[in-house]
């Protein structure tokens, strides 16, 4: 699989605290599938129009689908796996969680995080190097997703004089662009509207308190550290008072006094203890990103790690940011971990050995059949040994979802070319282009694919059932 792309050094520069501001702009009640749950206070009552559910499930699909065009996201199956496993943990314990939730790594070193109307939530990669454990990531996931259940955007909303706060996805879009394009910025942040609403979006003292005590019974609700929260609070604390732009981008609308931090921490220790989560899969991850993320690539800096399986993988994955391969693959030859297995494979590919990569990968995959990761691997490692067929039916056999990587549907066309099928590789890349809300692209590329000769007749049908979807997706509010 590819590396995500690098940002622009007009695009670094131009990264703007505006992401914030986005955050809450969008809050909204998320909605996804739950089993397990606890009652939250239902406070957030205003006398406003509360859309349809359904409304709300398709407005979170597009907003994804927007965030996924204008955001330089980290687009690793891996990783996105990880994220969502960590974040379906705890949106299953929100009542009337019926949609599905979406969890995306924006390649983006400040400490911040937002969710979405619609269920959509986005970690920036520079909060999860900033955290020490999970179950800190997974505090703030929980007080951002507590801000949500309480609808206290919608309650600033209805309180605000001017009532002029910006809302609609295209001016959204347009301000999250705006965090990584100054030239954009230029348009969108100097406007009246932008500058109302990072004025009056803040939230007030009373609302944090709210949103710690439920994200802390949400915490406790997934068997995670409550204490985590308090200790996290307390990192930023520490930073509060530097000049650090990064740090100081999440407190703009999250207030934070010591009286703050000395609640959050008597509050979690009344609830039921917990020991810190020592999962592993949290330190793999973070190594990963911090090497996909590193603005050298080839250097950067790694710290202290207790652990020496992912002392030694973090070290592996910097020799080969370095293009050394081979070293790479040498380094983790012993572990038996799925992440450092998985590294290894990735970088068998890199070095063309792909007759080895499908013996490491094909025992994995009569295990994981479905898995998008291990499947993506295998096909590149096909592909490259030539075995066109073999590389279809590998990939062909992954669900498709909203929750793919965008990588996932390239490499999809690519196998169905080499297997001779060159609709569905039209299909794929339409899959994809509809993924980014690109929805005219994704039409002309079905149509396309209907003028290919050799189609089965379910092949067709299934093409125009899919063109014909793609008219109510255009027509949805």
């Amino acid at each position: 699989m590819s590396n995500p792309p690098a940002l622009s050094a007009a695009g670094r520069a131009g990264r703007l605290p505006i992401l914030l501001l986005v955050a809450v702009m969008l809050l909204a009640p998320p909605l996804g599938a739950g089993q397990e749950r606890i009652r939250l206070p239902d406070i957030s009552r205003i006398d406003s129009h509360d859309p349809l559910h359904d409304d709300v499930a398709i407005e979170g699909r597009r907003i994804h689908r927007e965030l996924r065009k204008v955001l330089p996201l980290v687009d690793d199956p891996e990783l996105m796996q990880w994220l969502r496993a960590v974040g379906n943990r705890i949106t299953r314990q929100l009542p009337d969680a019926r949609y599905p939730f979406y969890f995306s790594i924006v390649d983006d070193p400040s400490i911040n995080a937002f969710a979405t109307r619609g269920g959509v939530v986005a970690v920036n990669a520079g909060l999860i190097l900033n955290v020490d454990s999970e179950d800190e990531l997974a505090a703030v996931i929980a007080h951002e997703l507590a801000h949500v259940s309480q609808k206290h955007i919608e309650r600033m909303q209805a309180r605000s004089a001017s009532g002029s706060l910006m809302t609609g996805l295209g001016i959204l879009a347009t301000m999250i662009a705006a965090a990584y394009d100054p030239t954009i910025a230029q348009a969108a942040l100097m406007s009246t509207i932008a500058f109302q609403g990072q004025q009056q979006l803040a939230y007030s003292r009373q609302m944090e308190t709210e949103a710690d005590r439920i994200g802390l019974r949400l915490l406790t609700a997934t068997g995670y550290d409550p204490s985590a929260m308090g200790s996290f609070l307390a990192k930023l604390e520490r930073f509060s008072s530097s000049e650090n732009e990064e740090i100081i981008a999440w407190l703009r609308t999250h207030p934070l006094t010591r009286e703050r931090v000395s609640n959050v921490l008597e509050l979690a220790r009344r609830m039921p203890t917990a020991s810190r989560n020592r999962n592993p899969d949290f330190r793999y991850a973070r190594e990963k990103i911090r090497a996909l993320t590193a603005k050298n690539s080839s250097d950067y800096p790694i710290p202290d790690i207790d652990d020496p399986h992912v002392a030694k993988y973090a070290q592996a994955w910097k020799l080969a940011r370095r293009l050394q391969f081979e070293d790479a693959v040498e380094l983790l030859k012993d572990e038996r971990s799925l992440q450092a297995t998985l590294a290894r494979a990735r970088w068998l590919n890199d070095d063309r050995r792909f007759d080895e990569a499908v013996a490491l990968l094909q025992p994995l995959l009569d295990i994981y059949p479905r898995s998008e990761p291990i499947a993506m691997l295998l096909t590149e490692a096909l592909l490259g040994a030539g075995d066109g067929q073999r590389a279809w039916r590998v990939i062909s056999a992954v669900p498709v979802s909203e929750h793919n990587s965008l990588g996932f549907y390239d490499l999809k066309a690519r196998a169905a070319d080499a297997a001779g099928r060159r609709g569905e590789g039209y299909r794929a890349l339409a899959q994809k282009a509809l993924r980014i809300g690109a929805i005219a692209q994704s039409r002309a590329l079905l149509e396309r694919a209907l003028k290919v000769l050799e189609l089965s007749e379910i092949e067709r049908a299934r093409l125009e059932y899919e063109l014909s979807r793609l008219d109510d997706e255009a027509e949805a509010p």
